[in-house]
C-alpha cells in the first residue's frame, strides 16, 4: 500500500496507538503553513484525531509524543470522548449547567486520519474557523506586530511602578517594552526619551502614565477599588521578599489565569486548594468593576488556624480581622493579594515578546514592633517557608500557561467562560477597547 502524499503527515507507527488510551501527537501543517498541535487517541480500539487544543481555554491536552490515558485536560481536567465531546466538566453544574447539545458545540476540531503501512497518518482541515466569542482573537496572543500595536495602549494606562518608600532610597524604574519609567522622589518621571510623565498616588503606591491617554486621574481610573489599594498600601513599609519568573507565554494568559478561580483543584491541589473553604458557593465573592475586579475566599478552618497562630507569635499588622484570601486585579496588569488582612504580595507583569512574559512579585508582612529580635527572627524564618510557598504556586501555574500558549493559535472554537471565570470577559472587553476594538463585546451579564 502506498503511503499518502502532502498534506498528510506521519505522526508515528499504528503500534503507538492500538491499545484503547493509547495516544500519539505532533505538529502539522495548517493551510497558513503555521504549526497546528494534533492528538491521535485510541477510543476502545479506533483511533480518533483531533487538534490537541483543549475547547475551555485552549490549554494543550497531551505534551508527550506518545502515552496512554484519558484525552484530558489538566488545566481544569475536561475530559473529552471519542467524538471529541467534553463528557467530564468538573463543576459544570455550578458554573457552566452545559446540557448535551451544548457540550457537542464544544467538541475537539476534529483532523484527518489514516492508518496505512503500519504508520499513523494526518492532516489539517483546511475548512475550519475561527471565532471570537468572548475573548480576543489568537492573534493577540501569538503575532509580533499584535503585540507591537498594544504599546501604544499600554502607554496610555496608569501602571504601577512601586512604593513611596521605594523612592525614600531614590528614583524607581519600571520597564514598558520599549521603553522604561523613572519617577523621581518628587513625583516627577520621564521614560527613556526623556518624554515627560504623569505620576500620581493611591496611598503608599505609586503610579505613572506615559501618554494621556483619556486623561482620567488615578483616582477616577481605579474607581470602586481605590479604597481597596489605599487600605492595603498601608501594609507595604514592610517588604520581606521579592521574586520573578519567566514564562513562555503571553501576558494576557497570565491575566487569564490570576484571574481564573476555580483550575486549584487541578493545578494547586497540594497549595491553594486545600488553602482555602471548599464551600466556594458560600464563601467565595467576586466583585467586577469593568476594567477592574476582585474576589474574596475565605480561607480554610486549618489555614486560618495556621495564620491564628503565627499573628499570636509575630503580632502580626492587620487591616480587617477576617481569615481570607483576597485577590484584587487592577487594569491592564497588576494584581494585588492579601491573605489574613496582613500579607499582602503585589504582583506585576511586563511583556518581553508576544510570547513572553515576566512575573514579579514581592511580598510585604508588617509586624508590630519589627525590631524586636526575637519578632525579626521569626519573620524572617517565616518568610523562607512564605516565598518558597508563594514560587511553588507560580511554578505550577507556569506550564500551563504555555500550554494555553502553545496551543491558542490552533484554537477553531470561541471558548466558553463559567461562571468563576467572568472576570476574564471583563479584562478581554477592557482591553479591546483599549486597543480601538469593536469585539469581543461587554459581556452580556456584566454588572456595571
Amino acid at each position: 500500500m502506498s503511503a499518502p502524499i502532502a498534506p498528510w503527515v506521519n505522526l508515528g507507527p499504528a503500534s503507538a496507538v492500538a491499545e484503547h488510551g493509547d495516544y500519539l501527537t505532533g505538529d502539522i501543517p495548517g493551510a497558513d503553513g503555521a504549526a497546528i498541535p494534533v492528538v491521535v487517541q485510541n477510543f476502545r480500539g479506533t483511533p480518533k484525531a483531533f487538534r490537541n487544543v483543549c475547547s475551555h481555554r485552549y490549554a494543550l491536552m497531551q505534551d508527550q509524543p506518545s502515552g496512554r490515558g484519558l484525552l484530558r485536560c489538566p488545566y481544569h481536567a475536561w475530559v473529552y470522548d471519542a467524538d471529541g465531546v467534553p463528557t467530564g466538566i468538573p463543576f459544570n453544574d455550578s458554573d457552566f449547567q452545559l446540557d448535551r447539545e451544548a457540550c457537542r458545540r464544544l467538541a475537539l476540531t476534529p483532523v484527518g486520519l489514516r492508518l496505512e503501512g503500519g504508520r499513523v497518518w494526518v492532516h489539517a482541515d483546511p475548512a475550519a474557523m475561527i471565532e471570537t466569542g468572548e475573548l480576543l482573537p489568537a492573534r493577540w496572543f501569538t503575532e509580533p506586530q499584535s503585540l507591537a500595536d498594544e504599546i501604544a495602549a499600554f502607554r496610555r494606562q496608569w501602571r504601577y511602578v512601586g512604593t513611596r518608600l521605594d523612592l525614600e532610597a531614590g528614583p524607581i524604574t519600571r520597564a514598558l517594552l520599549d521603553t522604561s519609567l523613572t519617577v523621581a522622589p518628587d513625583l516627577t518621571g520621564r521614560d527613556e526619551a526623556g518624554r515627560p510623565l504623569t505620576v500620581d498616588t493611591c496611598g503608599n503606591l505609586v503610579f505613572a502614565r506615559a501618554d494621556g491617554g483619556d486623561s482620567l486621574s488615578l483616582a477616577a481610573f481605579l474607581g470602586p477599588v481605590a479604597d481597596h489599594l489605599a487600605r492595603l498600601s498601608g501594609q507595604c513599609d514592610q517588604p520581606v521578599a521579592q521574586d520573578q519568573v519567566e514564562f513562555g507565554a503571553n501576558w494576557k494568559a497570565l491575566v487569564e489565569n490570576t484571574m481564573d478561580d476555580f483550575h486549584g483543584s487541578t493545578v494547586h491541589p497540594d497549595t491553594i486548594h486545600p488553602a482555602v473553604h471548599p464551600d466556594w458557593q458560600t464563601h467565595l465573592e467576586t466583585e467586577r468593576f469593568g476594567r477592574h475586579s476582585r474576589s474574596s475566599w475565605l480561607m480554610s478552618d486549618t489555614t486560618a488556624d495556621w495564620w491564628r497562630r503565627i499573628d499570636a507569635k509575630a503580632t502580626l499588622r492587620r487591616v480587617h480581622d477576617q481569615p481570607r484570601y483576597d485577590h484584587c486585579f487592577v487594569f491592564p496588569d497588576l494584581y494585588v493579594a492579601s491573605f489574613f488582612g496582613a500579607m499582602v504580595i503585589i504582583h506585576t507583569l511586563d511583556p518581553l515578546a508576544v510570547d513572553r512574559t515576566r512575573l514579579s512579585w514581592r511580598t510585604f508582612l508588617p509586624v508590630a514592633q519589627p525590631d524586636r529580635p526575637a519578632t525579626a527572627a521569626f519573620r524572617r524564618s517565616l518568610t523562607t517557608m512564605l516565598s518558597q510557598s508563594a514560587r511553588t504556586v507560580v511554578l505550577e501555574d507556569q506550564p500551563l500557561c504555555e500550554r494555553v500558549q502553545q496551543a491558542r493559535a490552533a484554537a477553531t472554537g470561541p471558548g466558553i467562560l463559567g461562571r468563576r471565570e467572568r472576570r476574564i470577559a471583563d479584562f478581554h472587553h477592557a482591553w479591546a477597547q483599549a486597543l480601538g476594538l469593536d469585539q469581543p463585546v461587554r459581556p452580556a451579564d456584566a454588572p456595571y
